[in-house]
């Protein structure tokens, strides 16, 4: 099956002609980056052409530090290419999977919260930038070390603009009263984000 999208282009002030882009084939154009740290833990494909791109992230046990002081962590996911970025969409499925033991960690099932932002979180409340390309959802953490949670599917409502340099960071949380000590949690899934580079 193809997956296309229908576009117009201005041709002059009075004409615009439609244009069929191809979500499938080899991307053209300028596009961005998974940061290298990350290594298979994060892994993008790109599609699309010079005008429209779609990337896919593909998460693989991405680890966070949840600091028993602070309750929250952040990850940078992927850099935009120099440019103003028009997000046209943004939407993800991730399964969150606590690694730490339970008992004297992140606590069995307690719930969380997990977004995508243009900035990084540096508070439990996901709010303003920090939610800014996916809106912060609720989760449901492990009952069970080593064993994932339910996934959730965080999805941008709207489309919007962005002044670059434009990056995306996977920032979590959970609540003061429901972790005992430092913990980690790693999240698997896939973040699917449709946007084009105005330049």
């Amino acid at each position: 099956m193809t997956r296309t999208v229908q576009i117009d282009e201005a041709v002059n002030a009075n004409v615009k002609r439609s244009k069929t882009v191809d979500l499938d084939v080899a991307p053209s154009g300028s596009f961005g980056a998974v940061p290298v740290a990350l290594g298979a833990t994060a892994v993008a494909s790109e599609a699309g052409d010079a005008v429209i791109h779609q990337t896919t992230i593909t998460l693989t046990a991405l680890a966070q530090s949840i600091a028993d002081a602070t309750s929250w962590a952040s990850t940078k996911i992927y850099g935009f290419p120099t440019g103003r970025i028009i997000i046209l969409g943004c939407k993800a499925s991730l399964a969150p999977t606590t690694t730490s033991t339970i008992a004297s960690t992140i606590k069995s099932g307690v719930a969380g919260a997990v977004a995508l932002g243009s900035v990084a979180t540096d508070s439990i409340a996901l709010t303003g930038t920090e939610v800014d390309l996916a809106p912060s959802t609720v989760t449901a953490n492990s009952t069970t070390i080593n064993v994932a949670a339910a996934a959730v599917a965080p999805a941008l409502a709207a489309s919007a603009q962005f002044a670059g340099p434009l990056s995306m960071y996977l920032n979590s949380s959970v609540a003061a009263a429901d972790i005992d000590g430092d913990g980690t949690l790693t999240w698997s899934g896939t973040v699917k984000v449709t946007w084009i580079n105005l330049g």
